[in-house]
């Protein structure tokens, strides 16, 4: 198995997209209920596309042998806006991968998270712990965490 982490392109948007809009059932209240539209507007590849040129965003792809498993999106170095990691690749350190790389390349000391309830445990341990009280906007439901550098 071939695995490679590199910054997002654009020819990895459409991949990216489907990617995030076929794990809407683990981050939707309901799975069979219609993604909400300011959702659904937020994950198309021209949204995609905006946040991949502008420099407050920092994005990763995680190729395993040369199909994107996973994607990590950092906002101002501060925010995880988004880690999604392909059904079939998950269980298998791409969302570590991912957190490693964007953490290494990234300079903010505290990082926070509205994570998916789906994904608590991922982000506990990655060393992330709540923030709040678990949240719900629109048919999402989300808990706030955040994560602190330790010094080196």
């Amino acid at each position: 198995m071939s695995v490679h982490i590199r910054s997002a392109c654009e020819s990895d948007l459409p991949h990216i997209a489907a990617l995030v809009g076929s794990l809407s059932g683990f981050y939707l209240d309901d799975p069979d209920a219609l993604m909400p539209e300011w959702l659904a507007d937020s994950i198309t590849i021209q949204a995609f596309q905006r946040r991949l040129a502008c420099t407050d965003y920092v994005a990763f792809v995680c190729e395993v042998d040369n199909d994107i498993a996973g994607y990590i999106c950092l906002k101002d170095q501060t925010h995880v806006y988004h880690l999604f990691v392909a059904e079939r690749f998950q269980g298998q350190g791409v969302a570590r991968a991912l957190w490693n790389r964007a953490l290494t390349l990234t300079g903010g000391e505290v990082i926070t998270v509205r994570s998916s309830l789906h994904a608590v445990p991922v982000y506990t341990s990655f060393g992330f712990i709540t923030s709040g009280n678990a949240g719900r906007i629109a048919g999402i439901a989300f808990q706030p965490m955040i994560f602190t550098r330790k010094p080196e």
